[in-house]
């Protein structure tokens, strides 16, 4: 059976790992910089929709139609920045390619991990509460309802029984 490439790099001696770590960490960060979209931002970060979902919170359709908007919101730059452990920093460029940080301009004042956590906390106790929220309905359900057809018959013959 053949090795992963996880288990070469694990073989290799400590300061060999180190270099290939620094290096692959070096090409991240410059395919980050590169990243035109929030889906090329997702890629590079390695995720699928649906895992980066689960980090912000959301789900996997949620994220597809994030990412396939022509103009996105900062606070939703911020959400995916923060989801993958960065802060969105803004600042102005001049024309001689000089930054002026904007360090206190922070319009998604809400977006923190603690806010992404919870978003996630919120999205897991829905999860877990469904299937409690269904036998509830069930128990609530009249008992003429529980076979297929039957509340359907029974309002059909009083209706007649009415005529």
């Amino acid at each position: 059976m053949g090795r992963n490439i996880d288990d070469i790099i694990d073989s290799l001696p400590q300061a060999r790992r180190a270099r290939i770590h620094a290096g692959a960490e070096k090409m991240a960060e410059e395919m980050l910089r590169g990243a035109d979209s929030l889906a090329a931002i997702r890629r590079v970060a390695g995720l699928t929709q649906t895992e980066l979902g689960d980090l912000m919170g959301i789900n996997q359709n949620a994220v597809s139609q994030m990412e396939k908007r022509t103009e996105v919101f900062i606070s939703t730059v911020a959400n995916v920045a923060v989801a993958l452990g960065y802060e969105l920093e803004l600042a102005f460029r001049k024309p001689d390619g000089d930054r002026v940080p904007l360090p206190k301009f922070q319009p998604w004042q809400d977006v923190s991990v603690p806010a992404v956590a919870t978003r996630q906390g919120k999205a897991i106790a829905r999860k877990q509460a469904l299937p409690a929220r269904r036998s509830a309905k069930l128990e609530r359900a009249p008992a003429a309802a529980s076979a297929p057809g039957q509340l359907r018959d029974g309002a059909r013959s009083r209706k007649k029984a009415s005529r």
